[in-house]
């Protein structure tokens, strides 16, 4: 019996050795510290065109010299049908905080007006307006859902005027002139999500150099469908007044501005 009794013991001891092993062999090896996370690989280059359409109304001076002076005041539905040709558009590249963009307006209009000047009947006014506005940006503050630009550049004008006044006694007279100016431009730039989808962004910029001064501001709302897609709605303004040999440019634009962003 107690040859029996110790293989027993003996076939016990073999089983348990054998299942110790074997789930020691199942368990995983003694893990090795944790190695150090490196930080996030940057995102590189980021690209972004805007095309937009900016109903806006314009109103203000336009003058050639001392004798012919014209007043414009549009609201758009009044441009539309006296607008002739535009474009408008932005870029803009991004690396990290900094960035480098560019917006470009071009519109012409033409209409008939009232001279303000006694002697005259009515005046036939064009305007074509160019502007393009390189920017460099550098982000004093961004958490990957805003972003709060600093940013500084210039404004190229190309502005055409022609005026062509119904004299009472003398008949018709027709003057074009051309003035193209730079104004140094600074000022702020943002973009906030509300949610994941839903964003408020707008600018305010100011300067002058070539005119006696100008602003710009905007602000709007939009939606980002998918990283690549987005549109937004909002309401922009400026005004810039240049004074120079006879040559007056004193005129605001604003109104809603409406746009599409592709992002790649």
């Amino acid at each position: 019996m107690l040859r029996k009794f110790t293989q027993f013991i003996a076939i016990g001891l073999m089983w348990g050795t054998s299942a110790m092993a074997a789930m020691a062999a199942d368990l995983p090896a003694r893990a090795d510290p944790p190695a150090p996370v490196a930080p996030a690989a940057s995102a590189g280059w980021q690209f972004s065109v805007t095309p937009y359409m900016w109903a806006a109304g314009v109103s203000g001076d336009v003058g050639h010299g001392d004798r012919t002076l014209a007043h414009l005041d549009y609201d758009f539905s009044k441009i539309i049908n006296t607008l002739n040709f535009t474009a408008m558009g932005m870029a803009e590249a991004r690396y990290g905080r900094f960035s480098l963009s560019s917006d470009l307006v071009y519109l012409r209009i033409t209409d008939h007006v009232a001279m303000s000047r006694i002697g005259l009947a009515r005046s036939r006014v064009g305007v074509g307006m160019l502007q393009w506005t390189p920017l460099a940006g550098y982000a004093i503050f961004d958490d990957g859902r805003s972003r709060l630009e600093l940013v500084a550049g210039a404004r190229v004008w190309s502005v055409k005027t022609l005026i062509g006044a119904e004299l009472v006694r003398f008949g018709d007279r027709e003057a074009q002139r051309t003035k193209t100016w730079v104004d140094a431009v600074g000022g702020v730039r943002g973009q906030a999500f509300l949610t994941d989808s839903l964003f408020l962004s707008g600018w305010a910029l100011a300067g002058g150099g070539g005119s006696d001064y100008m602003w710009d501001v905007m602000g709007g709302v939009g939606y980002r469908f998918n990283p690549m897609f987005s549109a937004s709605l909002g309401y922009r303004a400026q005004q810039v007044k240049f004074r120079q040999s006879g040559f007056l440019f004193d005129v605001a634009v604003h109104g809603p501005i409406a746009s599409v962003q592709v992002a790649f």
